[in-house]
């Protein structure tokens, strides 16, 4: 069992030391060469692992329902759809129409985008048992307001 987060980290930190990434590349037919590099680690800006440490994070604990807020294009929805469980629920939220998801080739069972504000609590599912998340991968306007409404 995971005690804390700093163990977590150092768990999947040695995750992404085997992780192919070039075997889930084929999901992200429809990103931009820019992001590409970014997935691959290979910006000249300097390491970035973001992506795969997502992919790696959803592998290793193997959640039951991860929750999304501000997905956008949709890279880390991919990384993430792309790793997790056939029996997930992966519930997505953005409230822009015309970026939401624009990058996804593939459809994945677990995912149920949801098109909305994420402050609106209107735009869930009655069924939906937010409780029982197990990730809340939160990256919406970068604000100290936002975040205080969405953690409410």
């Amino acid at each position: 069992m995971i005690k804390d987060s700093n163990e977590l980290d150092l768990k999947v930190q040695e995750y992404l030391k085997h992780f192919d990434v070039y075997s889930i590349m084929h999901h992200l037919d429809l990103v931009g060469e820019g992001q590409k590099l970014e997935v691959l680690n290979q910006n000249p800006r300097g390491d970035n692992l973001y992506y795969q440490w997502l992919a790696c994070l959803i592998r290793l604990t193997k959640p039951k329902q991860v929750v999304e807020l501000g997905p956008a294009a949709g890279i880390s929805t991919i990384m993430m759809a792309s790793q997790l469980s056939k029996d997930s629920k992966f519930y997505s939220v953005d409230i822009d129409e015309d970026l939401a998801w624009k990058w996804m080739k593939y459809k994945y069972p677990q995912l149920i985008k949801i098109l909305g504000d994420d402050i609106d609590t209107n735009i869930w599912s009655k069924d939906v048992d937010l409780k029982k998340t197990d990730i809340w991968f939160i990256d919406t306007i970068h604000t100290e307001e936002q975040l205080d409404k969405e953690l409410q």
